[in-house]
C-alpha cells in the first residue's frame, strides 16, 4: 500500500493495493473491505472530494487520475495526465484536486464535478507561489521547464 485515506463522512477508509491493482474500500465501523474498484496499475496518492462525493487515486505509472465515485464504489473517470502522477490532494479553498505529475514537473488541477482539468475560474502567473493559498489562485497545469501554464477547459 502507497495510499490510505480516512473519509469519515462516507464511513469508509480508501487504500492502494498496488499488488492487485486496485484501490480497496473499508467500512470504518467494521473495518471489512466492502469493495475492490480495480483500474490503476500502480495506485498512489488518494483524495476525497466532498461536494462531488469522489474519490481522486493518482496512477503513478499508468499517467492516470481515476476517479471513484464514493456512493458507488465505482470508477466514473479516467483523466489522462502528461507523465507519472502522484500526491493526489484534495484543496478546500479551491475546491479542487492537485496532481503532482512528477516526470513533467507540473501540477494539474481537476475540477472534481466535472473530472477535467481546469484553473478553477482563477488565473496564475509565474511571479506567483502555485500552492499559495494566500493568493487564492492555482494553476490550470504548470511546466517548471517551460515556465508556462497550459489549460485543458
Amino acid at each position: 500500500m502507497t495510499g490510505v485515506l480516512a473519509v469519515p463522512v462516507e464511513h469508509r477508509a480508501y487504500a492502494s493495493a498496488t499488488g492487485d491493482h486496485a484501490v480497496v474500500v473499508v467500512d470504518d465501523s467494521t473495518f471489512r473491505i466492502v469493495a475492490r474498484v480495480p483500474g490503476p496499475r500502480f495506485p498512489d496518492g488518494i483524495a476525497y472530494a466532498p461536494a462531488a462525493r469522489r474519490v481522486f487515486v493518482s496512477d503513478e505509472s499508468g499517467r492516470q487520475d481515476f476517479v471513484i465515485d464514493a456512493t458507488s464504489n465505482s470508477v466514473v473517470a479516467q483523466i489522462e495526465l502528461d507523465g507519472e502522477a502522484g500526491n493526489t490532494q484534495y484543496d478546500p479553498g479551491s475546491h479542487c484536486v492537485i496532481v503532482a505529475v512528477q516526470t513533467a514537473n507540473q501540477l494539474a488541477v481537476i475540477d472534481p464535478a466535472t473530472a477535467t482539468w481546469c484553473a478553477c475560474g482563477r488565473s496564475w502567473s509565474r511571479s506567483s507561489d502555485p500552492m499559495s493559498s494566500a493568493t487564492g489562485r492555482r494553476p490550470a497545469s504548470y511546466s517548471r521547464r517551460s515556465g508556462r501554464v497550459r489549460r485543458r477547459c
